[in-house]
């Protein structure tokens, strides 16, 4: 019988480098994103989106799953600096499976 791997992390911390507000209104200096659900790449959409030899990443419906899976609301995503998009953007492709 084999033994199996570490369990993968249910959330992930991404620090920021200028801060933004939660969904209650709280500034917050780092997002913690927890892995999608079903449900929300549903209501998202998948941010991956695979074309004949290569792929390319659907910003918007990347940070609609941002937005849902950190609990801060998307017009605060859309104010992210883009390198904090990217890193958490990394973060979630990392909680889909890569690419």
């Amino acid at each position: 019988m084999s033994e199996a791997g570490p369990a993968p992390a249910l959330v992930e911390i991404v620090p920021l480098s200028k801060p933004l507000r939660d969904a209650r209104g709280v500034e917050v200096m780092q997002l913690t994103l927890r892995r999608p659900t079903v449900r929300d790449l549903r209501q998202c959409g998948t941010p991956i989106v695979y074309l004949p030899g290569g792929y390319r990443i659907d910003d918007s419906a990347m940070a609609n799953l941002i937005s849902v899976c950190a609990g801060v609301p998307l017009p605060q995503v859309d104010e992210m600096e883009l390198a904090d998009f990217r890193a958490a953007g990394a973060v979630m492709l990392g909680f889909l499976g890569g690419i």
